[in-house]
Parts: structure tokens; C-alpha cells; sequence
């Protein structure tokens, strides 16, 4: 038996749409050490102003190639309560972080890697710390400290390396948190 049809055929559903392309995040072209991304400063003491830095920031990030480097400058302002500061980096599941510190003001004569590995890394001349790996819910993370000689204040430069753990090619979220204690 056929089937009668008013003659109209309807259209084909269109598909549905594609998620967007993964877009670099706002402070891309950080792909190496000359373009490294600033965040805002840190100090090792709670604000008293308004205009004093925190005491950690989390960025929200994206890896949107296979291979995305990130490099980002910071600085950890010694606001002279409770010692020298005492750095910590935590990165998301997944990637890894390595922190070069400099110090600001005179030279450094000693640099501790708490959690973490001391590393030598022939990206950047010096010592760094490598993150330690994630453990279960803990996610890779590391603290430092350093000493700097003549000099009141322990303020520090740091420069930060993130990498994925192993290459993969859809885009992805990651945070990084810097802070001092």
C-alpha cells in the first residue's frame, strides 16, 4: 500500500552545533620565558589597605594546544611579619609547575624546597622546585623559601613554568594558585 504525502518533504534537521574551538586563555602568548604572562603580587602577610597584595590568587587557565607551555612572573612581597616568606604553588590534576625564585634585593644565599624536588633544569640557569606529584585528592603542588643576604627583606621574584604531564589534544581548564605564608 503507498502512503500519500502532502508533497511538502521537510527539511533535514540541521546538526547539532560543534563546541567552539578551545580559545587561548586572556593571558596567552606565554609560551616561553620572554612572553611570561604577570600575575599580581603576593605578600607573606594578611592586607591591612586595600591596595596591599593578597596572600595567595588562583588564575584559571587554559591549555588549548597539545603541547601548551605556560610562563607566568610573579612576585612575593616580604612584608616583614613572621620571617621570611614561606612560597607555595599548587597546580590541577594533570600538569606540573616548576618555580624559579630570585631575590630582589641582595643576593640569595639559600633556596629550600619543602614539598616538592630541588631541580636543576636547563630551561633557566639555577635552581628550581618541581612540583610534587598529586597524591589521591591532593593535587600537585610545592612550598619553597630562600634567604637573601644583606638585605631587611626577603621579597622575591618567581618564575613559574606549567606543562601538562603528558600531551593530550582537547582543550583544557587548569588553575594555578600562588600564595606565602
Amino acid at each position: 500500500m503507498l502512503a500519500w504525502f502532502s508533497g511538502c518533504i521537510p527539511e533535514p534537521e540541521e546538526p547539532p552545533e560543534e563546541e567552539p574551538p578551545c580559545t587561548p586563555d586572556s593571558l596567552e602568548q606565554n609560551d616561553d620565558f620572554v612572553g611570561a604572562a604577570r600575575l599580581g603580587d603576593v605578600a607573606d602577610s594578611t592586607p591591612s589597605a586595600p591596595s596591599d597584595p593578597p596572600k595567595s590568587q588562583r588564575t584559571e587557565l587554559t591549555a588549548h594546544t597539545e603541547a601548551d607551555v605556560d610562563w607566568f612572573k610573579t612576585t612575593v612581597q616580604d612584608r616583614g611579619s613572621d620571617g621570611d616568606p614561606n612560597v607555595y604553588v599548587i597546580v590541577s590534576h594533570g600538569y606540573e609547575a616548576t618555580v624559579w625564585a630570585r631575590c630582589l634585593f641582595g643576593p640569595m644565599t639559600a633556596m629550600v624546597c619543602g614539598v616538592g624536588t630541588e631541580v636543576t633544569d636547563p630551561e633557566l640557569s639555577g635552581e628550581a622546585c618541581l612540583t610534587a606529584p598529586s597524591a589521591g585528592d591532593i593535587p600537585p603542588q610545592l612550598t619553597l623559601s630562600a634567604n637573601c643576604d644583606d638585605t631587611s627583606t626577603d621579597s622575591l621574584g618567581l618564575s613559574i613554568r606549567v606543562r601538562r604531564l603528558s600531551p593530550a589534544q582537547a582543550c583544557e581548564k587548569y588553575s594555578l594558585t600562588v600564595g606565602a605564608d
